[in-house]
């Protein structure tokens, strides 16, 4: 690595990413106990889960041997234009990943609150994060342009302005189901769900803030900065952690037939591996003891036999070497 910074940048991608598709995969199997069809939002959730490693990748490559995190003076030649390709093709897969996540969060409050009045404001709120993620892809495609250093507008304004209008999506959509909820008689399980839900949806506004802050640093920097480094990787960072807690936020409603007894949930799957695991060291000890024994009964029955036949072997080479003496001592 070159610097701390790549370091982090690789450290933080891996394990979201890894996070990211732990949760996406148990959302699944749970979704498979109850027997379920894939629904949209599973399907925008798997989509936007796609792209996710997919970014996160990127952000490896860049650290590994794309400029991400290096030292000024390292960026010389061909590594300038890499470094700037990572960073525009970081910008257009955060808004397609988050806005993916968003709407398989959008479509699942549809299938979980089909009130009239839920329902228009939730389609309200579907079409603007449509528009808005159609209008950070056009205009990074093209403002940013990677062999021109010189933008056809200022393109840190705009990254600046994009980026609080995703942090008013983040705040609209975790909002916008308060209302219904705070009316519904639900189980203490569902209770702690819905709770970590949006705990986890908070988290992901305070990333959306810290991502915003990180690009408002960037402004004041030009390229030859010492901290113009670090504020990139930063800003990368965090366009990698919002998208993917979002998406543990997520899966996490779907995730009660984990906690269920009689549909082998999670407690039970584990419990089953731990007594296979049980059984199968218990079967090695037991089957190494039985060997054990097995190898110090031979010992005991072929030992005086063994001891007999180095002796003899003993002898017969003491028996050669007096000969090969005679033969020497004799006359020719």
């Amino acid at each position: 690595m070159h610097s701390s910074y790549s370091v982090a940048a690789v450290v933080c991608c891996a394990i979201f990413t890894f996070l990211g598709v732990v949760a996406v995969a148990l959302r699944q199997y749970a979704q498979s106990l109850k027997k379920q069809p894939m629904t949209i939002d599973a399907w925008f959730l798997v989509a936007g889960l796609i792209i996710i490693v997919s970014h996160g990748g990127l952000i490896i490559y860049g650290a590994i041997d794309g400029g991400l995190g290096w030292p000024i003076q390292e960026l010389q030649g061909p590594k300038v234009f890499t470094f700037r390709k990572v960073i525009w093709a970081s910008q257009i897969l955060w808004a397609i990943s988050i806005t993916f996540v968003r709407l398989g969060l959008l479509f699942f409050y549809k299938r979980v609150f089909p009130t009239p009045k839920f329902k228009l404001a939730d389609n309200i709120l579907i079409v603007f994060t449509i528009c808005w993620c159609l209008t950070s892809v056009i205009g990074t495609l093209a403002a940013y342009h990677v062999y021109q250093f010189e933008q056809p507008i200022n393109y840190a304004v705009w990254l600046l302005v994009n980026s609080i209008l995703n942090f008013a999506q983040d705040v609209a959509t975790l909002c916008l189901p308060l209302p219904v909820i705070k009316n519904l008689h639900i189980s203490t399980t569902r209770k702690f769900l819905v709770g970590g839900i949006f705990g986890l949806g908070f988290f992901s506004v305070i990333a959306s803030i810290v991502r915003t802050i990180y690009f408002r640093r960037l402004m004041d920097l030009t390229p030859f900065q010492h901290t113009f480094s670090g504020t990139t990787v930063y800003c990368t960072i965090w366009s990698v952690i919002e998208p993917c807690n979002s998406l543990i936020a997520v899966c996490l409603p779907a995730l009660a037939p984990l906690l269920r007894k009689e549909h082998r949930g999670l407690p039970t799957v584990i419990r089953s591996m731990i007594s296979m695991i049980s059984l199968r060291s218990g079967s090695n000890r037991s089957g190494g003891s039985r060997r054990l024994a097995g190898e110090s009964a031979t010992d005991l029955t072929q030992g005086p036999k063994t001891s007999t036949g180095e002796s003899n072997k003993l002898q017969a080479g003491q028996l050669e070497e007096v000969s090969n003496q005679y033969e020497m001592r004799r006359p020719f």
